[in-house]
């Protein structure tokens, strides 16, 4: 199999790497490993030829085939990932809602490397915390009589801040 890589990767790009990848034509996925790296960039594109070993005893891989490679240039077995949908974007500063004792608090997070319906995490989450995944459009912070910024839910007597009706707390003076 061969395939480009932009020119960016070039020093990440070595053989023996794992190469995953689909074809439209059939439903599954294939490993190869890289068993060339072109020293030369191809000027065009600006991009460099790949080349792996994929096992194909099946004959299911024919010449010509599209292929959606993805190609591990390096691995973080320690890296903290968490599903996209859980990233709020404001402005220049990304931000998640993590979870703990039953509260939902809003923190700033710097990203890594981005896949498919992944992103890292390289500060802001911590290993074996909760985020909230769907529904963030409902979070909010909101403040307290006190005046205090508090997030949804921090009351320990209400489920559902600002919104119930039984909270201590609700002021109606909230920051929508």
């Amino acid at each position: 199999m061969a395939f480009q890589v932009p020119e960016r990767y070039a020093e990440r790009l070595a053989r023996d790497q794992q190469v995953r990848f689909t074809v439209a034509a059939v439903a599954r996925e294939f490993v190869g490993t890289v068993d060339f790296v072109d020293p030369v960039v191809q000027v065009p594109g600006r991009t460099i030829l790949i080349k792996a070993r994929v096992p194909n005893p099946d004959r299911a891989l024919r010449p010509g085939m599209f292929v959606e490679a993805r190609l591990a240039t390096e691995v973080r077995p320690e890296a903290i990932v968490i599903p996209e949908d859980a990233i709020l974007p404001l402005g220049n500063q990304s931000f998640a809602w993590v979870v703990a004792d039953g509260t939902a608090t809003r923190r700033e997070v710097t990203l890594g490397v981005r896949t498919p319906g992944f992103v890292e995490i390289t500060q802001g989450v911590d290993e074996g915390e909760q985020v909230v995944v769907g529904g963030l459009q409902r979070l909010r912070l909101w403040r307290s009589r006190s005046g205090v910024e508090r997030e949804p839910g921090s009351n320990p007597l209400c489920y559902s801040c600002p919104h119930c009706h039984s909270c201590p707390e609700r002021s109606g003076a909230r920051d929508d």
